[in-house]
């Protein structure tokens, strides 16, 4: 399989291999997305799109679009475009740095 076209600006995609490489606090939370690099409206840089494992667009306020650690993880590793991103919430006190 080819490496994903890459823009100019987009950063070096890296993601987990396994649950073994996050807390499990994080891993069993169904609050997962696969995420896709796509140019901005201006076409000066790049953002991320939430996915949904079948490649839907998902919504980070719409939990019905948001997946389970393994099946995020699974996309991604079918789909070279394809990033794994978590979903926060004010629900708990989960944080973290994007």
């Amino acid at each position: 399989m080819s490496a994903p076209a890459q823009h100019r600006l987009q950063p070096k995609m890296t993601r987990p291999t396994s649950a073994a490489d996050l807390p499990p606090l994080l891993t069993t939370a169904g609050r997962w997305v696969n995420w896709a690099w796509a140019p901005t409206k201006d076409r000066t840089g790049c953002t991320k799109v939430p996915k949904q494992p079948n490649g839907k667009n998902a919504a980070t306020n719409s939990a019905s679009t948001w997946s389970t650690f393994e099946d995020v993880l699974a996309a991604a590793s079918i789909n070279p475009n394809f990033g794994v991103g978590f979903v926060f919430s004010q629900a708990d006190s989960i944080v973290g740095i994007d």
